[in-house]
């Protein structure tokens, strides 16, 4: 069964939030739509809540953040598409569940 985690940090700079991602890697899903917000779907359900923390500590040891695990109910948002037309709620409407 997959893990879903919410995770909200202080600002980063466009260079930490690319380490993020490549932390993240390639299995991990996420959407990162709102600044210092980040939604994450691990589908192997091997990542731990506390390996988030280390992450950002790792990036940038002064910044604050949150992170939880959580089980993905319901969702609601006030959205538009970007100018590329692509929706924001898209990757949340396709892997924010279980299966």
């Amino acid at each position: 069964m997959a893990k879903f985690f919410v995770l909200s940090t202080d600002q980063l700079t466009a260079q930490q939030i690319t380490q993020l991602k490549n932390k993240l890697g390639k299995v991990i899903g996420w959407w990162h739509w709102l600044p210092n917000f980040w939604l994450i779907k691990d589908p192997k359900d091997e990542m731990q809540v506390g390996q988030l923390t280390q992450y950002i500590s790792e990036i940038n040891p002064m910044a604050r953040c949150i992170a939880m695990e959580v089980d993905p109910v319901n969702w609601a948002a006030r959205a538009r598409n970007d100018s590329n037309g692509k929706s924001m709620t898209a990757w949340i409407e396709g892997e924010w569940r279980q299966p």
